[in-house]
């Protein structure tokens, strides 16, 4: 490619920039993951847990109910024996509950799935017709939506994953499936998603709630259902603990998966998931020019040879950095892990860089391959 002009050259570069540009863009809209990208979101989660304003940025306060002691035995349909199912009759009754005073409750947010039915569901299902502002979940399973046993009101939970712990929760099934984030969002503030033509339909949530912020610090009111229950027949606890609140119900302690922060609870993936994509803005296309033009260089280095890096020997840690930065193969993960930084600071949009980096490495390789072996028995002949 050296025989080419630089006007051509150029453009080469830009044409070849707008294609892993193109290829970022679908990674992102994907529930791919790699540990790479995952070990690169846990330390910038790190620094931003540390240094940087991390707090929901919400107008209402926060309610956590377990409910992982307040189980029943059911028989199961699908195999002998039983399962264990959340109690419905409680359940029930603190669905009631908020539907007696007058639903003024900012939200209620229910990880319970609703898969075997029971002999209180009836009492569930009367409770929750008097409830408004409430979500329940469902899920897609072997390529099938299975829905709650009962008509509540729903939405999608679930997420892909392909490192086996959980990294990126995936907003819009199938085009039109709208997971609970999205539903939550429309229904709450109002807001559509995707906002813009650019923004991901995955995400890499940010954790402005974590397990150890209701059971550590006891950052936010925690009970067991049955507790909750017996409380609230005090005086005012309602107006107190309930009224105007947003109030997540689910299993604490036993659905609990692996994050790039640690194990933490399902419920609460759910609601992170929630409000990154509340309290992100669109995605601009400034970062999108941004990218391109990165990457464009990206690839200038990539075809027409190295950027020599200014003697700067004096300086042994700035000399180090243009080396890691500038040089050789180390070069292009040095770049990738530049851009990805830049990209979350200036921007907050977090891309996945594992692939594009196997992608540059693995190119660069075979054009050194052939130059070495090929291109030198083609001039001597």
């Amino acid at each position: 490619m050296k025989a080419l002009k630089k006007r051509d050259r150029v453009l080469v570069a830009v044409i070849h920039g707008i294609f892993l540009f193109m290829l970022l863009w679908m990674v992102g809209n994907s529930s791919y993951s790699s540990g790479v990208d995952e070990t690169f979101m846990k330390k910038v989660d790190q620094v931003r847990h540390r240094f940087l304003e991390r707090s929901p940025r919400y107008d209402h306060d926060f309610v956590f109910v377990n409910v992982s002691r307040d189980i029943k035995l059911v028989s199961d349909p699908y195999e002998f024996g039983e399962t264990v199912i959340t109690d419905r009759a409680r359940l029930a009754q603190f669905v009631g509950l908020l539907a007696d005073h007058g639903n003024r409750h900012h939200f209620l947010l229910c990880d319970i799935f609703l898969e075997f039915p029971d002999d209180d569901d009836t009492a569930l299902l009367a409770q929750a017709s008097r409830c408004t502002r409430y979500l329940f979940p469902y899920h897609i399973i072997n390529d099938s939506i299975q829905k709650p046993v009962i008509p509540v009101n729903m939405a999608l939970s679930d997420y892909v994953t392909i490192t086996g712990g959980f990294s990126k929760f995936k907003l819009v099934y199938r085009d039109s499936l709208k997971t609970t984030p999205v539903v939550m969002l429309e229904q709450i503030d109002r807001k559509q998603y995707p906002r813009s033509f650019l923004d991901f339909r995955s995400i890499y949530p940010r954790y402005y709630i974590r397990s150890g912020d209701i059971f550590e610090t006891k950052s936010y009111p925690y009970y067991n259902l049955g507790e909750l229950l017996l409380l609230s027949q005090t005086d005012s606890f309602y107006h107190k603990f309930l009224e105007h609140k947003f109030i997540v119900v689910g299993n604490f302690d036993t659905d609990v998966h692996y994050s790039p922060v640690g194990n933490i609870p399902g419920p609460l993936i759910i609601l992170n998931s929630y409000l990154s994509i509340r309290n992100r803005g669109s995605v601009s296309w400034w970062w999108a020019l941004f990218m391109v033009a990165a990457l464009a260089g990206v690839s200038w280095l990539l075809f027409f040879g190295k950027v020599k890096a200014p003697d700067i020997r004096k300086y042994p840690l700035v000399d180090l950095l243009m080396q890691v930065f500038v040089n050789s193969y180390v070069s292009f993960f040095g770049i990738c892990l530049l851009l990805a930084v830049l990209s979350e600071l200036i921007f907050s949009v977090q891309t996945s860089f594992s692939l594009l980096l196997t992608y540059l490495l693995t190119v660069k390789f075979f054009m050194d391959f052939y130059k070495k072996h090929y291109k030198k028995e083609t001039s001597k002949r």
